[in-house]
């Protein structure tokens, strides 16, 4: 059983090296965490963001819509996301689609910036 202290250990430890942008580091301490992301889903952020940082989209994705099945937090967070990934991986017809389901959804602390994203790629 792994101690209280233990989980904050490593979500601190995920966060100082995520700030640091040591990204190869966020994975590593991520995948080995096991269980811990249901506990701590924003650990599914930081290895998400740290692959679409290290151009491994496909990774990135995934981690993203694990984070959005397991995470109580809002789903615009995940779409948010995935849309990053696809402008990053130059596919604007899949942003300007994920993009949209946060459109639809409202209420989004980025929603301006959804917007600007949605009419750029008009």
């Amino acid at each position: 059983m792994v101690e209280r202290s233990e989980t904050e250990s490593a979500l601190s430890i995920v966060e100082k090296n995520f700030n640091e942008k040591q990204f190869e580091k966020v994975i590593s301490i991520t995948l080995a965490s096991g269980d811990l992301k249901f506990k701590y889903p924003v650990m599914l952020l930081y290895q998400g963001i740290a692959y679409r940082e290290l151009g491994e989209y496909t990774n990135a994705l995934e981690s993203f819509s694990e984070f959005g099945l397991i995470s109580d937090l809002d789903t615009n967070l995940m779409y948010w996301h995935q849309g990053l990934v696809y402008l990053k991986a130059d596919d604007p017809e899949k942003a300007r689609e994920t993009f949209s389901k946060i459109d639809q959804n409202g209420s989004f602390k980025g929603e301006a910036d959804v917007k600007e994203i949605l009419d750029s790629l008009k």
